[in-house]
């Protein structure tokens, strides 16, 4: 698994040994991509400072999708699909994940914010229904 996240674990600044503590204590979690995309994904919850909103963030994305930008597209679609019915079998108000400003073509229905690093960070409210 880190082999598949090594470019994302190095870009962000992530330390492997760290991200397998927190995978094996519980703290966060990760699925596997399946289909026409082979990667993990890595979740974890919690109330971002000064919110009393659980959240669900998504740390880190890595793999491979066979094919060219739309396949990467529909990948990352459904992707988003299914962590949102994980957030929300979850408890969670919103989802957040840091990223790229160019990442908004694919984040329909999240709202771009700075971080307190200067990132962008995009976030999405869960409304009940």
């Amino acid at each position: 698994m880190i082999d598949v996240l090594g470019t994302a674990l190095t870009r962000d600044g992530h330390q492997p040994a760290e991200i397998l503590a927190d995978l094996q204590s519980g703290r966060h979690a990760a699925f596997r991509v399946l289909g026409p995309a082979s990667g993990f994904v890595v979740l974890t919850t919690g109330y971002p400072i000064g919110l009393d909103t659980l959240t669900l963030w998504i740390l880190l994305v890595g793999g491979s999708v066979a094919g060219g930008p739309r396949q990467r597209m529909a990948v990352m679609k459904a992707i988003l699909s299914e962590v949102e019915m994980v957030a929300r079998g979850s408890g969670c108000g919103e989802i957040r994940i840091e990223g790229r400003s160019t990442w908004r073509r694919i984040l329909i229905g999240f709202e771009q914010i700075q971080g307190a690093d200067g990132r962008p960070i995009f976030r999405k409210a869960l409304l009940d229904g």
